[in-house]
């Protein structure tokens, strides 16, 4: 009995959208105090920070231009041998195929970045496997909501272990993991 998540790339395209337009309205806000500022170090501080909105805005502008000419839908299915993660954006997240034999644990990660009342957060998703290599699972761009999927591989009986960090304790993985791209794929 296989399992299946889908998700179209037109719903990541509106999260997008929603990003870009946060981005425009804050780089917006700062253009306009900028207005009321005398000071010169304050104004060069507010123009690094319109900037650094201006290239964010296109960097999402980017992305969500690649999800609405995307063809297909996120698909992850889980079946008794494999998980097979099907991605219409290869240029965002590539699509693989795992054996659940291979998988040695799955790992969520929270990290809280600040002080003790901060709450910036950061997920990571990790897929450790058997012979000691590491793939991290972007919560963003994989389409599919990467706890719902390995909530279902814990049920399988593969480990999936939680933990919830400060970011100085927090020590990113080394991306050591090839993914073998779909066309490859033997049956």
């Amino acid at each position: 009995m296989s399992i299946v998540f889908e998700q179209s790339p037109r719903s990541s395209m509106w999260m997008k959208l929603v990003h870009l337009l946060v981005a425009v309205c804050v780089s917006g806000a700062l253009v306009f105090a900028g207005w009321f500022v005398d000071d010169l170090f304050a104004r060069i501080v507010i123009g690094a920070f319109v900037l650094i909105g201006f290239a964010m805005s296109i960097a999402t502008f980017r992305d969500m231009m690649v999800y609405a000419r995307a063809d297909g839908i996120w698909r992850v299915e889980i079946n008794s041998l494999y998980v097979i993660w099907q991605s219409p954006v290869e240029r965002l997240f590539r699509s693989f195929r795992i054996k659940i034999e291979d998988i040695a644990s799955l790992r969520f990660v929270q990290v809280r970045s600040g002080g003790t009342k901060s709450r910036t957060l950061k997920r990571e998703f990790f897929i450790h496997l058997n012979t000691g290599q590491t793939m991290q699972i972007p919560a963003q761009e994989g389409g599919i909501w990467v706890h719902d999927v390995f909530e279902v591989l814990e049920k399988q009986g593969v480990r999936y272990d939680h933990e919830h960090l400060r970011s100085k304790d927090f020590e990113p993985q080394k991306k050591s993991f090839e993914i073998i791209p779909m066309e490859a794929w033997t049956n």
